[in-house]
């Protein structure tokens, strides 16, 4: 099984994925394992950032290099942003349209 670390970045709360150059925003720009011994090691060194990312974990993944997609819904809907858009009004203050 193909699998992918995930986190969401400590400053803005966005969905965030691992790669050898840093926690990146794209998930077609994170590293993919496919050894579950490696992954781990990666998960547990994600755990050393506290001040980068909070609540790393392992997502698998299908498809091919650049065109990767999450396999569980949640993970879908995580990696699309969020569901519910914010508008302002004239005045400036916030609501969410429902």
């Amino acid at each position: 099984m193909k699998q992918v670390l995930t986190a969401n970045d400590f400053a803005s709360g966005a969905v965030v994925y691992w790669s050898k150059k840093g926690w990146k925003k794209n998930l077609a720009d994170a590293d993919v394992f496919d050894d579950q011994g490696k992954a781990d090691d990666v998960l547990a060194f994600s755990e050393t950032c506290p001040d980068e990312v909070i609540g790393a974990y392992l997502i698998a993944v299908e498809g091919q290099s650049g065109q990767w997609r999450p396999t569980h819904i949640r993970e879908v809907i995580r990696a699309q942003g969020p569901s519910i858009k914010e508008t302002y009004t004239k005045g400036g203050s916030r609501h969410v349209s429902l």
